[in-house]
């Protein structure tokens, strides 16, 4: 069994995650300039006049960027990024919300609200495959020894996917479609490949070079793109 499903109070998976709860405000402030550093040339941070706040980066004091951020860019919703989703989709625009490269746009199934384009980026593919792999960890913690599996036993969810014909595509040809395909897309030589694996996620790439997948299992989306 990997070691990082192993039941434990102790040891590095403990103490990183112990000294995250203990410097939220910390995490926060580095994240945010991780973001601002790669992203803040964007048009959704040069339109609000947001920059990096150098002058407040000091070994000796608390930052104050995430208090400074808020000021700028108070509680958000969908729509203070439509705009700039759909110049994405329609137009083809790039460094909108972000600098990264665009890899899928998640469709939201229309529930509650009219229907919401997701755009997801590798780092943002890395980032939710590694929070899965977590959260995946930390139940099998809560259980007792006694529930592990044997080493000589293998799990594996065969989950369904789509053909590349069958989603939608944005100007720029990115691929479009429902939120539970959204790691179908990544390439194999993607550095988060190895990460997508542990989530038993059959890739788009492979799917192309099988043109008779689960034929009779393939789910058209329900709406129409505009």
């Amino acid at each position: 069994m990997d070691s990082i499903f192993e039941a434990s109070d102790s040891g590095s998976f403990a103490s990183y995650y112990r000294s995250i709860l203990c410097n939220t405000q910390n995490i926060n402030n580095k994240a945010l300039q991780k973001i601002l550093e790669k992203s803040g040339s964007s048009a959704f941070f040069v339109d609000r006049s947001i920059s990096l706040f150098n002058s407040h980066y000091s070994k000796n004091e608390e930052y104050t960027l995430i208090d400074e951020f808020r000021k700028k860019v108070p509680l958000t919703t969908y729509n203070d990024f439509e705009v700039y989703i759909n110049r994405m989709i329609y137009g083809g625009e790039k460094n909108l919300l972000t600098s990264n490269t665009i890899y899928y746009y998640a469709i939201s199934s229309g529930t509650t609200a009219t229907k919401k384009f997701l755009p997801f980026s590798e780092s943002m593919l890395k980032e939710r495959s590694i929070n899965i792999r977590i959260g995946r960890s930390v139940i099998w913690r809560s259980l007792s020894p006694s529930s592990f599996p044997s080493p000589e036993q293998l799990s594996f969810e065969l989950q369904s996917t789509r053909r590349e014909e069958m989603f939608y595509k944005a100007k720029d040809g990115t691929p479009m479609g429902p939120l539970t395909q959204v790691f179908s897309i990544v390439p194999f030589d993607s550095e988060t490949r190895r990460i997508i694996f542990d989530s038993n996620v059959i890739a788009l790439d492979l799917i192309k070079r099988v043109g008779h997948f689960a034929r009779g299992k393939m789910q058209t989306l329900k709406h129409k793109v505009p």
